[in-house]
């Protein structure tokens, strides 16, 4: 286990502790069908024809008006008709269904690849194994667009050079060389081999028929160099690394160190600097040391978790879910996640430690981190709009309650789980069908899109739907609101298809659901909003006795009101 640490003296040196993409295609969507939210390709659907008149392409194609009919067994029947652009899904089915001849009719439905990518030494990886990322992998393997930094000891470069030499992490596009914040400066090239092993864990090059696999294939690093060949570094330093990869627009930083005090407050300077502009900290929890932490507490800035909710402090695991002795424990561990007995990336060169050339194992939170930073550069692959906060929150809620955790939600140990990328990603990326408005909000994570299926509801308490979240209504979905409301002043509240309107109070609170926009007028008190969806409504309405009553279309689309207003004592 590797020892990195910050010197502490007058002079204010201190001392850390370390030891392919699928993402959904523009012409694939979720929609509801008969009750199930499933992906389908929305520019074609299948017909199975029972009619041979119908087997006959151009009359097909004269018939039904649409671009082309391609059978796929024609002596069957089976075929792909491709839609317009634009066009619905279920009303072209509609229409099909109605045509005789016609035996099945149906969405093209999304099946997707497993994917396991080709690197050599992937079995040697438990890492993404136990925490699910091959099913992760299937929906996204990350955007360039996420930028993650790095503030560790460098990359294998080239001597005397800023060639990256390593053949797993030498995509110059992807690796982006930073400034330098070592103490003394060495440069940007790694004498340690600590710096290359974590950003393997997190990124390197993978599904390339070599090496390993990284976390996130895609997103880009920024490497900031800060630990020494000793894996020291100074307080000032680790703020000017910090405001530095801020400044460069990171999204995400991943620091594998840690110190078990702050006397200035100058870790929290720099932590509060990355809150301030939205930037997620991912840090180890910190590991046993004799003398630096014979207790095993969670050090700086990893122990800040409890007061910025952009810090994600991740302690250690191993390949059965048991948290090592050497793991840094207590209330401020969010997360762990694999730290022991990892293989990775090391120097192609001779450093310090006793590494092997290219690839080797180490242990330590160091190793667990860049996991959840990974993580973390999937899910805001999938919605660039996450806050810190929420891909905090969507990590807590989809980590895997382990055996070692004895049936609790949270322990000083393992924080709310072991990650689970697989439940982070789809979490964002699938949307989930509910039978109960409460519970779907309960289960919800940030980031993700949750719907009510069709059915008769009575709400028995105030509803908030949470930071991030939308909440829809599926087409007959009718909700009684029982004198109770649903807030969504932090999240989003849409009604699909259907005459509905209902109303609103600062267009965040919504008190009603209503067939008509007359009757949502008759329950809204003054200084209240119609809300109306984006369709004709064929009413004539009348405010009477009514003030700063104020009707609003859906910001998207066209709502037309077919018939007139009539006010009668009301300022509306």
């Amino acid at each position: 286990m590797k020892t990195f640490k910050i010197i502490l003296c007058v002079l204010i040196i201190y001392s850390f502790v370390a030891l392919h993409s699928l993402t959904a295609q523009s012409n694939t969507a979720f929609i509801n069908w008969e009750g199930q939210v499933i992906e389908v390709f929305t520019d074609h659907i299948e017909v199975h024809f029972e009619d041979e008149r119908f087997r006959d392409t151009v009359a097909v194609r004269l018939s039904m008006d649409v671009e082309s009919v391609n059978f796929y067994d024609r002596q069957r029947g089976f075929a792909v008709m491709h839609i317009e652009e634009g066009m619905d899904i279920h009303t072209v089915i509609g229409k099909v269904r109605a045509i005789n001849g016609v035996a099945k009719v149906g969405p093209s439905v999304v099946m997707r690849a497993k994917t396991v990518p080709n690197d050599t030494h992937f079995n040697l990886q438990y890492g993404p194994v136990i925490t699910n990322m091959p099913l992760a992998w299937d929906i996204t393997t990350g955007d360039a667009s996420v930028l993650v930094g790095v503030i560790d000891s460098g990359i294998p470069l080239q001597q005397n050079t800023t060639n990256l030499s390593h053949e797993d992490l030498d995509n110059g596009a992807r690796i982006l060389l930073g400034n330098d914040y070592s103490y003394p400066q060495e440069g940007i090239r790694d004498l340690s081999g600590h710096g290359t092993h974590v950003t393997g864990i997190l990124s390197a090059e993978t599904d390339n028929g070599k090496g390993i696999a990284g976390s996130s294939w895609h997103n880009q690093i920024l490497v900031v160099k800060y630990f020494n060949e000793q894996g020291e570094g100074t307080f000032q330093n680790f703020y000017n690394a910090v405001k530095y990869a801020v400044d460069q627009n990171v999204d995400i930083i991943n620091f594998s160190g840690g110190a078990t005090v702050d006397l200035l407050g100058t870790i929290e300077n720099a932590v509060q600097y990355a809150y301030n502009n939205n930037v997620l900290l991912v840090a180890a929890a910190g590991n046993y040391d004799q003398q630096r932490n014979p207790d095993r507490i969670v050090e700086y800035p990893a122990a800040y978790s409890t007061q910025y909710d952009n810090v994600i402090a991740v302690s250690a695991t191993n390949s059965t879910d048991v948290v090592p002795f050497f793991s840094s424990r207590g209330p401020e561990v969010n997360l762990s996640a694999p730290g022991e007995n990892i293989y990775s990336t090391t120097p192609n060169y001779s450093v310090p430690g006793g590494y092997a050339l290219n690839y080797d194992y180490d242990s330590g939170t160091s190793m667990a981190a860049p996991h959840v930073a990974g993580t973390a550069a999937l899910v805001l692959s999938l919605n660039t709009n996450l806050k810190p906060s929420e891909i905090r929150t969507t990590l807590q809620l989809s980590a895997d309650k382990v055996p070692g955790m004895g049936g609790q939600n949270f322990t000083n140990e393992y924080g709310y789980g072991r990650l689970n990328t697989n439940k982070a990603v789809r979490n964002i990326y699938v949307p989930q069908v509910y039978t109960n408005i409460a519970t779907a909000v309960s289960a919800a994570v940030p980031g993700q899109t949750i719907y009510v299926s069709s059915g008769n509801y009575t709400l028995t308490s105030n509803i908030t739907i949470p930071s991030g979240v939308t909440l829809t209504l599926l087409t007959g979905a009718n909700v009684n609101f029982n004198g109770r409301y649903i807030d969504a002043t932090n999240g989003v509240f849409n009604i699909q298809n259907g005459s509905t309107v209902y109303v609103t109070n600062g267009y965040s609170r919504y008190y009603g659901l209503f067939t008509s926009v007359q009757s949502a007028i008759n329950f809204a008190s003054s200084g209240r909003t119609v809300q109306l969806l984006s369709m004709t409504y064929p009413e004539n309405i009348s405010f009477s006795s009514k003030s700063n009553i104020a009707l609003k279309g859906q910001e998207q689309g066209s709502t037309t009101l077919n018939g007139s207003i009539s006010v009668t004592n009301s300022s509306s």
